[in-house]
């Protein structure tokens, strides 16, 4: 698809949503891309083998569950529905593209599921 049309999609996608379905599907989404930061630890180690991609993984996950926190104080001042879909799909890592849009995926299906 397209990136114009899928930052369309999603952005549109995230402006229906009410704060409360932001928050729940941020979550689930963060839920999601923890499990490609799993990817990240060295196998049978207590260490991290791919540094760059955990890092890049950890500050997506910073600004969906700051949206989350905004969203959850009610507070006027946060990212546009645009906005997000950028910071949430759009990476010049082709890990965390492919990984970022699985997780968006699946966390569109669960918030269209619940309502």
């Amino acid at each position: 698809m397209e990136i114009n049309k899928r930052s369309r999609d999603a952005a549109a996608f995230l402006a229906a949503l009410s704060d409360a379905e932001q928050v729940q599907f941020l979550v689930r989404f963060s839920f999601e891309l923890t499990i490609a930061g799993r990817d990240t630890y060295a196998v049978g180690e207590a260490s991290v083998d791919k540094i760059d991609r955990l890092r890049l993984v950890n500050e997506v996950l910073h600004r969906a569950l700051g949206q989350c926190d905004k969203c959850l104080r009610g507070e006027e001042r946060r990212f546009s529905a645009e906005e997000m879909a950028g910071i949430l799909l759009h990476h010049d890592s082709e890990f965390l593209a492919a990984v970022a849009e699985h997780a968006f995926e699946r966390s569109r299906e669960a918030a269209e599921r619940a309502r």
